[in-house]
């Protein structure tokens, strides 16, 4: 049984931003850990569904830091010609393959990530989303970018990334009352690099397209509710979707963030 200190009263809600999600996320939880007080549930999009899935399968942040520290995101997914290539002939629907992620997921996670972490994923078929308890399917759909990584065929449907329609899943206003605090992780602010292609551009849109959300919460009022705290560092200090801040300063950024607004 898992003997972590969590406060059963705490929800974390973690925005989907591809690596720089994973990266925030592990200076974010490193301060959960040194207050001794770990939010119970999580609700999470893409790349904070993928932390999420992880560190409540038993990660801690130590374990995040070495990951981040000796990999690199691209020793992750990997470039596939042939897939770019038929996707640019209408063959395909991906460019990038996220099998070793896969096989991490399924060698790693465990029941107290599905009992405690809820995942953003879009039913393709119709365009609707669906929270779902976590498991190495439902991450590998929270985190499937159409056209970059493979969509997941499961339940008779495809689905993909949460963050097409749900990158920042909140409950309701009403169930976010019911929480001591809601701990709520944004991405920074990202300017749209209209030079940048491939899949740099790509990176450059979806990150750009992100930023909007914070007016769409404050005008829905999530903003204003007094258990709210939000994380979100100022700068992405040279991290994107597929790559690690420069010297890390966005984990370490989020880490002094998080301990200064909880203390």
């Amino acid at each position: 049984m898992d003997k972590r200190p969590y406060n059963e009263n705490w929800l974390f809600v973690g925005q989907g931003a591809g690596f720089q999600a994973v990266e925030c996320n592990t200076g974010i939880f490193q301060a959960f850990e040194e207050l001794g007080s770990i939010p119970g549930k999580a609700r999470a999009s893409s790349g904070s569904a993928l932390f999420c899935s992880l560190y409540y399968s038993g990660w801690d942040s130590e374990q995040f830091r070495h990951f981040e520290d000796t990999t690199t995101p691209f020793d992750w997914v990997e470039l596939c010609v042939l897939q770019t290539i038929k996707t640019a002939a209408g063959k395909s629907n991906y460019c990038l393959d996220n099998s070793k992620i896969q096989e991490l997921l399924v060698q790693e996670m465990t029941f107290e990530a599905t009992r405690r972490v809820q995942v953003s994923v879009t039913r393709m078929d119709d365009y609707s989303t669906h929270m779902k308890p976590a498991t190495p399917d439902w991450a590998m759909a929270a985190g499937a970018i159409p056209f970059v990584l493979p969509t997941i065929r499961k339940d008779n449907f495809c689905w993909a990334d949460g963050g097409i329609l749900n990158n920042v899943p909140l409950p309701s206003l009403e169930e976010c009352k019911q929480y001591d605090r809601v701990i709520l992780f944004l991405a920074p602010a990202t300017q749209l690099d209209g030079s940048a292609l491939g899949i740099k551009g790509i990176a450059s849109l979806i990150l750009t397209v992100m930023s909007r959300e914070e007016s769409q919460l404050a005008e829905a009022g999530y903003l204003d509710l007094p258990n709210l705290t939000l994380v979100r560092p100022g700068s992405a200090f040279g991290g994107n979707l597929f790559k690690w801040s420069d010297s890390f300063q966005l984990r370490e950024e989020c880490h002094r963030l998080t301990l200064e607004l909880l203390k």
